[in-house]
């Protein structure tokens, strides 16, 4: 799983399927794999942070954008 961008980009990419019970089997999904024991030495810290990253976002997070609005005169 740590070689391959694929399946990375998928687990940790809210946007591909935003369906409510996709998302939180992808969000157990990523518990799991930082909540075992075995993880620690498979993965790297960066993508060890990524995933803690994503669990304290949460399976629904939705990034800010900001936006700006002009009046027109």
């Amino acid at each position: 799983m740590r070689e391959s961008s694929e399946f990375m980009g998928f687990i940790l990419d809210r946007g591909t399927n935003r369906a409510h019970e996709n998302r939180q089997h992808k969000y157990a999904i990523v518990e799991a794999l930082v909540e075992a024991d075995q993880s620690e030495p498979i993965f790297d810290e960066p993508v060890r942070q990524l995933f803690v990253t994503h669990l304290r976002e949460g399976p629904f997070y939705v990034p800010r954008e900001a936006a700006v609005s002009f009046e027109a005169q």
